[in-house]
Order: structure tokens, then sequence, then C-alpha cells
């Protein structure tokens, strides 16, 4: 067992190549602290001095535009924003992230200074340096260096320092340095390599402690990290996923929005919708108090209520009630803990309305979406739901209202009001100065809407049954002057600060279905937008746009546009193709050009074999002629041998020269010339009619 363990750790002492640092880690982690902490910390002090040293309210930053916002400036919002400041907490002002924040740079700044400290106390890397080690001057002699040799080997010299390890090291050095100084091969090497005793081995440090591969730590280091990647992540992402789970993508809880689509109908007015936001999952999950019955009670017997209630759980009654109070602005009916559950009612109603808003749209229920904007109307301004518009002017209240409801100049509704000259306004002369610079300030953010609206369909001249048409809306805010944007609403009731938002809804007239519709969250003074829904009615139509505010009353705009709509039979679309297209269109595809390079080669293939069995056609009866040719001449001379053999035997002794002039003979030679002159296609019918081949003619022969 001995054997074997040492056969495997023999070489464990050896000093490796590769080793963790402690002091070059110090440095590394020192560094990246500073890149890090340096622009957090500039951004946190950033955040910070623009939340305590300037007001958002009346310092806003420009719009996208460059535009500047132009918001409410009455004296009841500035005490609405003071008071908002003055309630909350450091904790509220700063809150839970800014905090966090807080403490985590602080930790961490902390740990720099500890590393810091640490750097400063790490010695210099010490390097071998003979003149420093003998204690001489840079360029002494060769008598000085043996001199300073000699004293220091008599001082540090081991039979004079026994069992002092300390001094043996420091003779070690003097030996190493006189060596440098004095052998010209040392002295080259240390020039060359910085050692007397040539090259050594280099040694790579790694920026991590040692504390990571110390065996007396390996236990706890296993154990942290255990603890982070296997409990403290894990334990987040669930905490994380378990909290995110119950909301939806618009921020609202999965169980409000199932009960809100199963509760709003067709038929659900403006009456129904203050119990729907009481009974929301948001509104049950404020606390209930006991000593909260007796102010509930209390509004009970005060409040006026829209209809019957058809909850009667604690919970939804009290959250119900607070509603009422805050519409009717009976705010003296509440205690401060009320007061703080109202204010976080107030602070979800927005998220929720919103999505009674859309859940309405999305069914096309216009009136049930209007009664739903006029709630959520309702809630910002602290108006009762059979208020007048005029109760949104500063310090006015009924009898007020009354007032400039008779006599001359008289209004019934809020943009009148506005419209009117300051000197022709009723309802001022009991306010004090404040009060009446209050109303001029409301009276010049109040949204004065300016609106046009055309529609058509692109590139057509007509409109046909089918068609998708295309309404654009103009909308110019008169009330602002041009390079400003509507800033911060007037709402002192409500605790929150709000911009301007728009629904613009576009329906048949006579008809309560939605056919298109945008929520507008442009603040600018011009504003346009595109609305397009397919037309699926023939004759004179007209559709009625309407722009709908979510936070004024008596503010909205309506305007009627009438077209006319032709049948598909009556107008023919022409479906012009641009040449360009049609060129393309022929042009093959990738695939066909493919398919087309495949065939051409196959073509090619086959054209070449055709080529090649024709040129084997050519040779074969080019062949074949000359070998029928050569039969004839053999045949020929059989015969010219037979008949010479027979004249010879009639005619012995004769000249030959005669038989060759005779009559016959040139009969005979007249007779072969008209055999010659024959036509091709006979000459190539009787050279394969008598084609025989070589060993056949060998047989006639001798048949012969």
């Amino acid at each position: 067992m001995s054997q074997f363990r040492d056969t495997f750790t023999k070489d464990s002492k050896k000093e490796p190549l590769l080793s963790y640092d402690d002091s070059a880690f110090i440095f590394f982690a020192g560094t990246v602290l500073i890149c890090v902490l340096v622009p957090c910390t500039y951004i946190y002090v950033k955040s910070l001095i623009n939340k305590f040293f300037s007001n958002d309210y009346y310092n806003l930053n420009k719009s996208k535009h460059n535009s500047i916002y132009r918001s409410c400036k009455c004296s009841l919002c500035q005490e609405k924003q003071e008071r908002g400041i003055k309630s909350k907490t450091l904790w509220q002002k700063l809150g839970y992230k800014k905090i966090t924040q807080f403490f985590l740079l602080l930790v961490f700044w902390i740990c720099l200074g500890i590393l810091f400290k640490k750097m400063l106390n790490t010695k210099p890397m010490q390097t071998f340096d003979p003149f420093e080690i003998l204690e001489v001057s840079i360029g002494a002699s060769v008598g000085e260096i043996k001199k300073a040799y000699r004293l220091k080997s008599l001082k540090y010299h081991p039979d004079k320092n026994p069992n002092d390890t300390s001094a043996a090291a420091k003779f070690i050095l003097i030996t190493k340095a006189y060596q440098a100084l004095t052998d010209e091969i040392s002295k080259e090497n240390y020039e060359k390599y910085g050692n007397p005793d040539g090259p050594g081995m280099m040694k790579v440090g790694i920026g991590l402690p040692k504390l990571l591969i110390d065996e007396r730590y390996q236990l706890l280091i296993l154990s942290i990290f255990f603890l982070i990647f296997l409990v403290f992540i894990p334990a987040i992402f669930i905490i994380y996923y378990q909290k995110q789970k119950q909301y939806g993508s618009n921020g609202v809880k999965i169980e409000t929005l199932q009960y809100l689509t199963y509760t709003i109908n067709e038929n659900s007015r403006l009456k129904v919708y203050p119990e729907m936001l009481a009974a929301t999952a948001e509104s049950r999950d404020i606390p209930l108090r006991e000593i909260d019955d007796t102010y509930v009670k209390k509004m009970m017997d005060e409040l006026i209520e829209p209809k019957k209630r058809t909850f009667k759980v604690p919970i939804i009654t009290k959250n119900y009630f607070l509603i009422l109070a805050h519409m009717q602005r009976r705010y003296d009916l509440l205690s401060d803990d009320l007061k703080k559950d109202l204010d976080k009612i107030l602070e979800f109603s927005l998220l929720i309305t919103h999505c009674m808003i859309e859940i309405s749209i999305l069914r096309d229920w216009f009136l049930t979406a209007q009664a739903a904007l006029t709630f959520r109307r309702c809630l910002i301004q602290a108006l009762d739901i059979r208020s007048s518009s005029l109760i949104q002017i500063p310090h006015f209240d009924e009898n007020n209202v009354k007032h400039v409801h008779k006599g001359k100049n008289s209004v019934k509704d809020l943009l009148e009001f506005v419209h009117q000259s300051h000197e022709n306004r009723k309802g001022l002369v009991d306010m004090t100065e404040n009060q009446t610079l209050d109303v001029k300030a409301f009276c010049t953010i109040v949204p004065d809407i300016k609106m046009s609206a055309e529609i058509k369909v692109e590139d057509e001249t007509h409109i046909v049954k089918g068609d998708v048409a295309s309404i654009y809306v103009h909308i110019d805010r008169t009330n602002l002057n041009e390079n400003e944007a509507s800033g911060y609403i007037h709402a002192p009731f409500f605790p929150h600060s709000k911009f301007e938002e728009w629904w613009i809804l576009a329906t048949y007239k006579g008809d309560d279905r939605i056919l298109k519709y945008v929520h507008v969250k442009n603040c600018e003074k011009k504003v346009e937008e595109k609305l397009q829904f397919l037309v699926d009615r023939i004759g004179n139509l007209t559709v009625s746009v309407h722009i709908l505010s979510d936070c004024y009353f008596g503010c909205d705009k309506k305007i009627d546009i009438t077209f006319k709509s032709y049948s598909p039979t009556e107008i023919k679309r022409e479906i012009f193709v641009h040449p360009e297209d049609i060129e393309l269109d022929n042009e093959p595809t990738l695939f066909q050009q493919m398919m087309g390079e495949i065939r051409k080669k196959s073509d090619s293939s086959d054209e070449e074999e055709e080529d090649n069995l024709r040129v084997k056609l050519k040779s074969t009866l080019v062949q074949s002629k000359d070998s029928s040719s050569k039969v004839k001449i053999k045949n020929g001379m059989k015969v010219a041998f037979k008949n010479g053999s027979k004249g010879d035997n009639k005619n012995v002794g004769k000249d030959s020269g005669k038989a060759g002039d005779s009559k016959d003979d040139g009969k005979a030679g007249d007779s072969k010339n008209d055999s010659t002159k024959s036509s091709p296609k006979d000459e190539e019918t009787d050279d394969l009619e008598n084609y025989i081949p070589e060993n056949e003619n060998t047989e006639d022969s001798d048949y012969d």
C-alpha cells in the first residue's frame, strides 16, 4: 500500500508551474471592483440628487419631439404634490430598490477598502541584484567586489553562525552575487537572464486565492458552492416565479382578469363598475381591521349608493364604500388608515380600469367601453356618476354650478366655460385672488381638441364592399402653443400624477359595434392616427369617429364621415401589375433553373448518343460497301477467267488484237457501260444483295 501511495505522491511536493497567487488575486479583485463600483456609484448618486433636489412634477424633461410639457400649476395640485412628499417616509421616498442598492454598494466599497489595505502591505517582488547583496555601487571594481565579498562571507559563514538558517541563506546569496560579478559565465548568464545559474523554470500564477485549494477549507468551499447554486439561486427563482405567475402581462392579477372577463357583459353600465373594482383580487388583498367597521357603517348612512349591492363580503363592502366616498369627495368620513387603503385602491385602479376598457372594446361593445371610460374619469377627477363636468374646475361646488347654469353668460359644459373670457365667467365672485388664478391655470391646461377625419381606400378612387378602408384622424390641441406638449393633468384628489390619454373609437352611425379603435398616448400638440376596418356593407354609409378622454369630462369629440360603398359588380377592381413584376414572375425560380440545367444535360447526352449511333451506322455502311466491292472484283475476275479459257479453246492461233477489234467486243463494251450507268440506290441494293462473305466466295470458286 505504501508503494502504491508513493508512486502517485512522490512528485506532489514539487512546485507546480501554475499556482494560485494571493497577491495577484488582490490586485485582480481590486481592479474589477473599481471598474464596476465607480460608474455604479456615479449613477446611483445622480439618481438620488435628481430624486431629492429636483421636483419632477414641475421640471419635466422635454418630450421625444423636443416639446416643453405644460402641466397644471394650480395651488391644489401643488398642495397634493407637497402633501405626497411629506407623507412619505425615507423608506417610501427611496423605495426598496434604492435602499438595497445602497447597502450593496456599501458592502462592495468596504471590500474594496480591505483589498486596498492589503495591496499596501504586499511586499514587492524581489529580484536578484548582486550589487545590492554585496552592498557595492554599480560599476565597482573587482577589488572592491572581492573586498565586500570577503567581509560578507566572514560575517555570514555557516561556521561562524551554526544552526542559523537565515545566515546560511544569506551566505548562499553572497556567493551567487560574487560569482555573478566575477565569473565570466555567471556574469553573462546574469546579464541575459537575471540569474547567474542561467535560464530557470518560468512560473505562472493564477489570480485566485490559495484558499480554494487548501485542504483545510475544501469542505467549507464545497458547502458555499452547494448553498449558492443548489439552494439560494433556485429559491430566488421559485419565489420570483410564484409571485409573477399571479400576474398577467399588463400587471393585473390573473384572478382579476378572469373575474372581469366573466362579469363584464354588453349591458354593463357605469353603476356596476364601483362594486366590480371593489371585488377584484387586488382590492381584496387590502387588510380589514376591526376598527374599520365603525367607519364603514357611518359611510353606509351618509353616502348615496348608485345601485343595490351584490356582494355582502366585509372586505368588498369596505372597498366599495371607500370608492364611493372618493367619488363623492367625502373624505371627512375616512380615518387615516382608510385614506391609505383608498390610495392603494386608486393606485392599481388605473390598470384595472384599463383592462375593463380593453375587454369591452375587444368584444366590440361601444356603450360598455364608454361606461368604463366614464368610471375611470370619475376615479381620476373624484366625481360622482351624476355630477356636472363643471365640478372639475378648482374650488367649484354644487352651488357654483347652479349659479353658472342660470342667467346671462350661463354655460352647461366645461368647454363652454373655458371658451369664455375671464370677465364673463360666472361663479368667481366669491373667490379669492389665488382661487381665481387657480381657475385661470386650470382653463389653460384643459384639452380643447380640434378634430378632422377622412376615409379612403389607398390607391383607389371608390370604396367597394370588401375593401380595407382607412380613417385618417387629425387632432390639434388648440389650448397648447407650438413646441408645447400636454403635461400632468389637473387631478388634485387623485394621489398620483398622470398624463392625458385618449381613445379613438369608430362605429357605424346608429350601431353600437366598434369597427376599430386606437389608444393614443401622444401628448404633442398635433397628433395623427390611422384606423383601418373592413367595409362589409353597401350603399350610403356613415361612420362615427369618437375621441374620448380618460381623465376629463366634457372634452369628448365626435365626427361623422359619410361615404358610398359600391358592390363588386358595380365597380370591378382591376388589379394593376407592374411590368417589372410580370418579368419577375416569368423568370424561372431557383428550383426551375436547377431542373432546367439537369434537362439540358440529359438532352445533350441524348444528342451525343444519337450522333454516336449515326457515326457507327455510317461506318458499318462504308465497311459493307468496301466488302461488296471486293466481292464484285473477285467474281468478275472469276467470270473473266472462265470466258477467257473458253475463247482460247475456240480461237486457237488467232491474233488477240483482232478479237479486241471485233464488233461483238464493242457491243459487249457498250453493254458493260450501260450496266455501269445505274442509280446510286440500285448500286446500294445490288451491293447489299450481292454481298457474299469471303468464305462463301471460296466455296463458290471450288464449285465452279
